[in-house]
């Protein structure tokens, strides 16, 4: 496994903005050659297809990732490691390498400063020569000098909006979805019965005696009555 770390001046979500991109890959990764998003599971989970350059004399080599990330005490977590879709077949010239684990932890240590690592263990398949997977290995971790260059260049600040801005947006409302919504109304309206019952109970409390009991005989007065009634109606029923 290869790790590689450092600091850069920018607010935490503008590194995110151009790692959940892979169109914008190639402006990091010397390496890299091409890269599209194959399909959005949620806001959370995606799955992307990235392409490499071979090195002399070994084929170029592709990969198909499932890609998560979460917010983590304060930490933009993003892991990857592989899968297979129905959309991303064998690519003639190509190795299919399998990516074991890799990923990107961005920690704010400012308002607008974050650190970036980043880790990678990958498998490229096939015949390769040793020397030439350490230097392909070997040059991953520096993706973060890469990247920070690259947030140098770039000055626009559209990254620094809210994190699902990067995301694809979908035009179905998924179950998950509803679900989510519910749960969320749920949650509101029992704050709001439990906030009303409490400052109910405060208003009686506070009240003169007098006035709670005067409250109190309303609340019970018709009880008697609906008894009564009850009991008759039973009465008057036919055996």
């Amino acid at each position: 496994m290869y790790r590689g770390r450092g600091n850069c001046n920018f607010h935490v979500t503008a590194p995110f903005a151009i790692i959940m991109n892979p169109e914008r890959r190639t402006e990091f990764d010397s390496q890299f050659n091409t890269g599209r998003r194959v399909k959005v599971i949620n806001d959370y989970t995606l799955i992307d297809y990235m392409a490499y350059n071979g090195v002399w004399p070994t084929s170029p080599r592709d990969f198909v990732s499932c890609v998560h990330w979460r917010i983590h005490e304060g930490n933009i977590v993003v892991a990857a490691f592989a899968t297979s879709h129905k959309d991303c077949p064998d690519v003639e010239g190509h190795v299919r390498g399998e990516l074991i684990l890799g990923g990107w932890v961005l920690r704010p240590t400012g308002a607008t400063s974050c650190e970036i690592n980043y880790i990678v263990q990958s498998d490229l398949k096939g015949s390769i020569p040793k020397t030439v997977v350490n230097l392909a290995a070997e040059s991953q971790p520096m993706l973060v000098n890469g990247l920070r260059r690259v947030l140098e260049k770039d000055k626009t600040g559209e990254s620094k909006t809210n994190f699902r801005f990067v995301l694809p947006q979908r035009s179905a409302v998924t179950l998950q979805d509803c679900l989510e919504v519910f749960r969320q109304v749920s949650l509101i309206y029992d704050l709001f019965c439990f906030t009303l019952i409490f400052f109910m109970c405060r208003f009686f409390l506070l009240l003169d005696p007098s006035w709670r009991c005067f409250i109190f005989l309303i609340f019970h007065q018709h009880q008697p009555e609906e008894r009564i009634l009850r009991r008759g109606d039973d009465e008057n029923e036919e055996p």
